[in-house]
């Protein structure tokens, strides 16, 4: 696999192969479907650049993680036949990620990216469940003409069979909400139940996980 013109974290190369490295960065700098502001086909590069400024001592644990290894591979190239040919692009890579048994990180680009992801670890996670950090359920079936929309993510997850559990939801449509009346493997825990009762929420979030697990923040998630 190819790597990225810089390493994460401006770490040293000895730790930034693919031979040496635990983690794999997949940047993913689709920005297709995007409704309010386009950008985020920016986000990787600014993401990863920026690393190289931050502290790579974790305080809490005392130990420096990117030890570990950490590859970026090149970023998924944009597809003018749309966002399904991209989602595709991002499975073929994670499945090479999976099959080389390290751990992959996505880097976006707008939040229809885990569409891809997903698809790729449910054929090897039976059990999956998606945690979604989200400010929106992502649970319409299709948005603006397209099943592959930020909007409709969640909806997605749950196409796919993997359980899915939300934090942190405080914009939904009718549409969504009639759905989660209905949906049977799927639990929200919505930002007024974080604020009011966090400790309950965080022991709910882990009652409903599964053995494997994979995690999805959307930015929009942090409540200013």
């Amino acid at each position: 696999m190819k790597p990225y013109s810089v390493s994460f974290g401006g770490i040293p190369d000895k730790y930034s192969s693919w031979k040496s490295s635990s983690f794999v960065v997949i940047p993913f700098p689709i920005d297709m479907t995007t409704t309010y502001m386009s950008g985020t086909r920016n986000g990787p590069r600014a993401i990863i650049e920026a690393s190289g400024h931050m502290e790579l001592f974790d305080e809490e644990n005392k130990i420096e993680p990117y030890r570990a290894g950490i590859f970026v591979s090149t970023e998924i190239p944009s597809l003018t036949a749309g966002p399904h040919a991209m989602l595709k692009e991002l499975e073929k890579r994670m499945k090479a990620v999976i099959r080389a048994g390290k751990f992959p990180v996505i880097v976006g680009g707008e939040h229809s990216g885990t569409c891809g992801a997903v698809s790729a670890l449910k054929k090897k996670y039976e059990d999956l469940t998606v945690l979604q950090f989200d400010a929106h359920a992502d649970l319409r079936d299709t948005y603006q003409g397209t099943p592959w929309n930020h909007a409709c993510v969640g909806r997605r997850v749950v196409d796919s069979g993997a359980r899915l559990v939300q934090v942190g939801v405080r914009s939904i449509s009718e549409e969504e909400d009639r759905f989660l009346r209905r949906a049977e493997n799927v639990k929200t825990f919505y930002a007024s139940e974080v604020r009011d009762n966090l400790a309950d929420v965080t022991r709910g979030v882990v009652s409903n996980l599964t053995g494997n697990v994979y995690i999805s923040i959307d930015l929009d998630v942090f409540d200013p």
